[in-house]
């Protein structure tokens, strides 16, 4: 059992802080996108392999950790990132920093259910709520985004120790030197 340092999830916990520090600048531009996580991740898992080699001499789990790393990591990483960056593109851009939008998507937001109060006098509370939501969507919208996607981050860390420990369970394979 390799030490901890030299776990799969260890290394994709790094590799996700590395890459989401950079992520922003790939914005709109998949194939730079996808060439820089793939140099960056490619860099990583190389220089962890190297160090658990010359470490612990064990070059059967430096092999594994780069080829996991590359083969199971990087593509779920990539597809994310591509996709939240997707979604930060496109959603609510127009109305960031633009109060008129806004304020039409409060008045919206009081006059329909006022309209629907008059025949259903339960929605009365909605008279409350969907203006203070329909002011603050984008900001709804965002924080949901991200939530969603740090947790599939911490997801992708999560498998990354599921493999680490399926992989441990496998013979080892011949010395790769």
């Amino acid at each position: 059992m390799p030490p901890p340092s030299f776990r799969l999830d260890t290394l994709a916990a790094a590799l996700v802080s590395r890459l989401e520090a950079s992520r922003g600048a790939w914005q709109g531009n998949d194939e730079a996108a996808r060439a820089e996580i793939a140099r960056i991740v490619e860099e990583g898992a190389g220089a962890m392999a190297r160090e658990c080699r010359d470490t612990y001499g064990d070059h059967q789990q430096a092999h594994r950790l780069q080829e996991e790393a590359l083969r199971t990591f990087l593509p779920r990483y990539t597809r994310l990132a591509l996709e939240q960056n997707f979604r930060e593109s496109r959603p609510f851009r127009f109305m960031a920093g633009q109060i008129a939008p806004r304020l039409l998507g409060v008045l919206l937001a009081f006059v329909v259910p006022l309209v629907i109060e008059r025949r259903f006098p339960i929605v009365w509370p909605l008279l409350i709520v969907m203006p203070l939501v329909a002011l603050f969507w984008p900001e709804i919208h965002t924080f949901w985004s991200r939530r969603g996607y740090r947790d599939e981050l911490q997801s992708l860390v999560d498998d990354m120790g599921r493999v680490q420990d399926a992989v441990e369970l496998l013979p080892a394979p011949e010395d790769p030197r």
